[in-house]
């Protein structure tokens, strides 16, 4: 490692072993076994002139960023991060920011991270479920994106999301905690055909499609005010707060019970074949058109 400003830069390309206390700041992508980070400001883009035709390939490396400084960029055009097993974050003063493709077996969110994103058009994390204990805000996905956590996920308490894209698992829960969510794109969120539950325990608003779909699991949301509404499917689904819809909620199938228990303002309501019962019996109830 060389001394660099305030920065210090490692070599990780060809399996060089451990080093730490060290910055990779280079333009390369980080491929390898293992990765802490700790805090640092690592900006991983690309070059011509690394190892394995411009990457940085680490095999059995783990890299640790020390040095007290605020911020962790992965570059959005060339900033694949692929990890073989798990990517670990322990603290940064303000964001993480996996801006590209990022591919991990696990992921590990310590309570010192404050804000973190990963919003890259692929993103997989393929084994154990993801707890998010960062305190600032969570953003996941991005517009026609595809984002699978296999082991599904939960968000530490009352932190602010902000998602967009397809966000899925498989059988698996995805509970996003109790803060107030963003829906920035046109978004599903789906956790296969199995038995996993999606959970939105704050409001979820947007000027875009939410798609829901639970398989046989259940679906808890605290109130939804979106542009258009689709649920797909689940087995017990229920909004407790209003759910407020500028153009159209379509409903598809229920293995029990579709409840809005709160106010209910759509331009349309589209009830599928699928759909066992419904009730919808909050103080203000405003349908413009019904299908």
């Amino acid at each position: 490692c060389g001394l660099f400003a305030f920065l210090r830069e490692c070599n990780v390309v060809g399996g060089l072993g451990r080093e730490t206390g060290c910055l990779v700041q280079r333009d390369a992508r980080l491929v390898g076994n293992g990765v802490a980070v700790t805090e640092a400001p690592a900006v991983f883009r690309h070059t011509d002139d690394d190892e394995a035709g411009g990457q940085q390939v680490a095999e059995n490396v783990a890299v640790e960023f020390r040095p007290p400084v605020v911020d962790i960029t992965v570059d959005a055009v060339n900033g694949t991060t692929t990890v073989a097993n798990t990517v670990a974050l322990t603290a940064a003063t303000t964001l993480i920011d996996f801006a590209g493709n990022f591919s991990a077996a696990d992921l590990t969110v310590a309570n010192g991270v404050n804000a973190l994103t990963i919003d890259g058009a692929d993103i997989d994390v393929t084994n154990g479920a993801v707890t998010f204990n960062n305190t600032g805000t969570l953003t996941l996905g991005r517009a026609g994106g595809d984002a699978l956590f296999v082991g599904g996920f939960d968000v530490n308490s009352d932190v602010a999301t902000v998602v967009a894209g397809t966000i899925g698992s498989t059988d698996t829960n995805l509970d996003f905690g109790t803060g107030a969510m963003t829906i920035a794109a046109a978004t599903t969120i789906d956790t296969g055909a199995g038995a996993g539950n999606i959970t939105l325990g704050g409001d979820a608003t947007g000027d875009f499609l939410l798609t829901l779909d639970a398989g046989t699991g259940d679906i808890n949301a605290a109130g939804i005010d979106v542009d258009a509404l689709t649920i797909v499917d689940g087995g017990t689904i229920t909004v407790s707060g209003a759910t407020v819809v500028d153009n159209t909620v379509t409903l598809t199938a229920s293995d029990t019970l579709i409840d809005f228990g709160g106010i209910f303002n759509a331009s349309d309501l589209i009830v599928g074949i699928g759909v066992n019962a419904l009730t919808i019996d909050g103080a203000d109830i405003d349908v413009t058109n019904a299908t």
